[in-house]
């Protein structure tokens, strides 16, 4: 969910490998049901691991045009060109935690 908002395109490149690549790391954590019990920081430090380490995971953190200033410019008015934009890693992992421990759920 949150790589598709952050995204300057309507999906992110190679999503499906992303996600693939993810449950694969990342499977024995779970029962089989799919379940863990974990802490913020278990979450953080598996998406750091079996995420990050994804190399076209890592690829949305970087500019497709190749641009390496460190900040871009962004207005009310106007958003940055897409190849000029980028996910970044560390507001997607805030933006995940977040959600699993602060929005409700039934």
């Amino acid at each position: 969910m949150w790589a598709v908002r952050q995204s300057p395109y309507p999906v992110p490149d190679n999503l499906q490998l992303v996600i693939t690549a993810f449950q694969l790391n990342a499977s024995h954590l779970f029962n089989q049901s799919g379940m863990a019990k974990l802490s913020r920081e278990d979450v953080k430090n598996i998406l750091e691991k079996h995420l990050f380490n994804i190399p076209e995971c890592r690829r949305w953190n970087e500019r497709k045009n190749g641009n390496q200033r460190p900040f871009g410019i962004v207005t009310a008015f106007g958003r940055p060109e897409p190849d000029d934009d980028f996910i970044d890693l560390d507001a997607l992992r805030m933006n995940v935690v977040n959600s699993l421990w602060l929005e409700p759920y039934p």
